[in-house]
């Protein structure tokens, strides 16, 4: 009898703790049930949201691509603006470049005009050469003509140097008073150059550079450079 009181007892309490359980199950339950919906209106609200940013990301992109498209219509306007201009260029280029291939061509026929003339002037020159001295040899006087009319031109110079030292010293009329002392000698004597400088009283005169008696001043006498001593 006592062995069933105490089973009925542990039932019981195994009743209880199987309620309790039930229960607290329960309420797991509810509260999952609860986490769903809540899960479920999170889903709603995200799915919304994301709706919503689709929907903007769309209008973005849908506002990029027509500004793209603009871009890329003046991107082809400048491209088509570009390969005129580059054309025209050229055309333009072309257009110098022929004008100065003429230009180059008519450098060079201007040069070779040039290099033909001097050419003929040097065949001319040379036939003018060849010419003279074809005369030249052909007349042996020609250079002893030649020589001696140098040789006059050299003498009429030293003879009119000394007619201008004679009319300087004949001024005075010594000059003509001292050539008729000489008269009664058969010919001049030449001083040496000290004694024409020392004018000693037995000097004669000589040509151009006479010297001069005692009596006399000394005439200047003139190197080559033309410095009076």
């Amino acid at each position: 009898m006592p062995r069933k009181t105490t089973s009925n007892t542990f039932v019981t309490k195994l009743r209880d703790r199987v309620r309790a359980r039930d229960v607290e199950l329960t309420c797991k339950a509810d509260e999952l049930d609860a986490m769903r919906v809540q899960l479920a209106e999170k889903d709603a609200k995200l799915g919304e949201r994301e709706a919503s940013t689709d929907q903007e990301t769309v209008v973005s992109l849908t506002a990029q691509n027509e500004q793209l498209e603009i871009d890329l219509a003046a991107l082809r306007e400048e491209a088509h603006s570009r390969d005129a201009n580059f054309c025209s260029k050229n055309a333009l280029i072309t257009i110098l470049e022929e004008k100065c291939f003429e230009k180059e061509d008519t450098m060079i026929r201007a040069v070779k005009e040039r290099d033909a003339a001097r050419a003929k002037n040097n065949n001319f020159d040379k036939s003018q050469a060849k010419i003279a001295r074809i005369t030249t040899l052909s007349n042996p006087r020609h250079t002893e003509l030649v020589q001696y009319k140098a040789s006059s031109e050299r003498y009429k110079e030293e003879a009119e140097k000394s007619n201008e030292l004679v009319k300087k010293y004949s001024n005075d009329g010594k000059f003509e008073a001292f050539w008729a002392t000489l008269q009664g000698f058969p010919e001049p004597l030449c001083a040496p150059l000290a004694q024409r400088r020392s004018c000693t009283s037995t000097t004669f005169p000589c040509g151009s550079r006479s010297a001069c008696t005692g009596s006399m001043p000394c005439p200047p006498i003139r190197t080559r450079n033309g410095v009076q001593r």
